[in-house]
């Protein structure tokens, strides 16, 4: 399952039939562990021509796949994001020809597992590698891949990135989450819940800080979204000690639109908030919509609040007024600003 889209990545050039790059100009064989030589310019172009003629092979996945594997290891670190873009299509054609889109296999040994090893060496060399992980959509599409086809494999490798890094930017990319969401819910259960296993496994030995902390369980959660058990993991957090119930307004703090978000808040306002944690909930439901159909985000929102309860308890009371004086502040002032605009005033 590799890739979501039913599309394979472009490979035509021109209208002639791709010719084998020239291997004896990269020196020894670069899917064979051979130490490199030569220019390292030429050896890079020659690199991403043999990811292409593979990916290209007429003879075969089963073929092609072990060698782009093998170049995405011993190749320049630079062809890393063409061979995991190639080798999810291959794998996909190689593995599971007739398995629908985003439907789990279970397959965590051979050349797809191997591809786990490409990706850590993606992201060891990240620093030198373009595009920025950032920015690198065919990264995200592996991570995505890999999580429905060796889920434990790319855990143990993303977890402790995910609980050691300094910042969030470079911990956990916004398109993998992106990619990840792609996969129906029961795809991505089984990756969601090794990686929540292994990252408290991580947590435990090199604590992170608060904010830190927070971001983590966020990234968690969204992953987490939808899956078996997860809402039922969510409601305990929210009833547990004040530590679960940090983890709980981390995890809903910025998805009010999801289910069981006003379940969940009105868990944790009963049960009581740091002022810090129901900061976090009041900014998640703000209203940040811009354009003519504010007013719905805003009355969407409003509804979402006048769910929580019981009503008329203190907390929730408050916690509500609060955050529909929030949007209807907000909402006012733009309309506002748009009746200066549409009167000619700046």
């Amino acid at each position: 399952m590799l890739p979501t889209t039913d599309h394979p990545p472009s490979t035509c050039t021109n209208s002639h039939p791709a010719q084998p790059p020239n291997l004896a100009a990269l020196g020894p064989d670069p899917t064979a562990g051979a130490p490199q030589i030569g220019d390292p310019q030429a050896r890079l172009r020659l690199a991403h021509e043999l990811a292409l003629a593979l990916f290209r092979d007429p003879a075969g996945a089963e073929h092609s796949l072990p060698r782009l594997v093998a170049l995405g290891l011993n190749g320049p670190a630079e062809v890393t994001p063409a061979v995991l873009k190639y080798s999810t299509y291959t794998a996909r054609r190689a593995h599971h020809p007739a398995t629908p889109a985003n439907e789990p296999t279970g397959t965590t040994t051979g050349p797809t597992g191997d591809l786990v090893a490409v990706l850590a060496r993606r992201l060891h060399e990240a620093e030198r590698v373009l595009p920025p992980l950032h920015d690198d959509h065919d990264t995200a599409t592996a991570v995505a891949a890999l999580a429905a086809e060796a889920p434990d494999q790319l855990a143990e490798l993303m977890a402790t990135r995910l609980a050691t890094q300094d910042h969030q930017f470079d911990r956990w990319p916004s398109d993998w989450t992106r990619a990840l969401l792609e996969l129906p819910p029961p795809a991505r259960a089984p990756f969601a819940a090794a990686l929540r296993s292994r990252t408290e496994t991580a947590r435990a030995i090199v604590p992170p800080d608060e904010i830190d902390a927070f971001e983590i369980d966020q990234i968690l959660a969204r992953i987490s979204d939808g899956t078996p058990g997860w809402d039922h993991t969510l409601l305990t957090w929210a009833s547990g000690g004040p530590g679960e119930r940090g983890r709980a307004a981390a995890a809903v703090a910025a998805t009010w639109w999801l289910p069981t978000w006003p379940a969940v808040v009105s868990r944790l306002l009963q049960a009581g908030l740091e002022s810090e944690q129901r900061q976090a909930l009041l900014q998640g439901i703000d209203l940040t919509a811009q354009g003519p159909d504010i007013a719905d985000h805003a009355q969407r929102r409003l509804r979402i609040l006048n769910s929580l309860g019981p009503q008329d308890h203190p907390a929730i009371v408050a916690f509500r007024d609060e955050a529909s004086a929030r949007i209807n502040t907000e909402l006012s002032n733009y309309q506002r600003d748009a009746n200066r605009r549409r009167r000619g005033y700046r």
